[in-house]
């Protein structure tokens, strides 16, 4: 969206790459709040932007990108999925049980949270809408960045 030219460094693993960042190896990071929260706490890094649309009530005084940059929005999100075959009454049950009790579904104190796109996707069907418009969405923005495989 910025136009900005960066290059792309593959790491094995989010713990090596966060402790390249802290020796200053590099300069950036796109990181999950779980991954970088303690390093952040203890000063170490500092976060800069959530990439969320707004910001978090948690932490209010952390900018959303989308603030300087309308439209922006990267969001993790986690989904259950099973075999193609499933039978319809197993997958709403199983939807059924995220939806009223368990810990993904609600959140996590560590940071994790739900937007309202997420929201939606509650039911199977409207997950896989949801999931098919993200990766729609990524494989644009890889088409778009020119970006290859090694």
């Amino acid at each position: 969206m910025t136009g900005v030219k960066a290059e792309h460094i593959p790491y094995k693993g989010s713990g090596p790459a966060m402790m390249d960042l802290v020796a200053g190896q590099y300069h950036y990071n796109f990181a999950g709040m779980q991954g970088a929260q303690t390093l952040v706490r203890s000063g170490k890094l500092r976060a800069l932007a959530i990439t969320a649309p707004k910001r978090l009530a948690a932490l209010p005084d952390l900018p959303a990108v989308a603030e300087m940059l309308p439209g922006f929005e990267v969001v993790g999100w986690y989904g259950v999925i099973g075999p193609a075959n499933l039978p319809r009454p197993d997958r709403h049950s199983a939807a059924r049980g995220v939806r009223e009790g368990s810990q993904p579904a609600r959140g996590c104190a560590s940071g994790s949270w739900r937007t309202d796109r997420s929201r939606s996707a509650a039911r199977p069907e409207d997950f896989r809408q949801f999931m098919l418009a993200d990766l729609d969405k990524w494989a644009k923005l890889v088409k778009q960045s020119g970006a290859k495989l090694d």
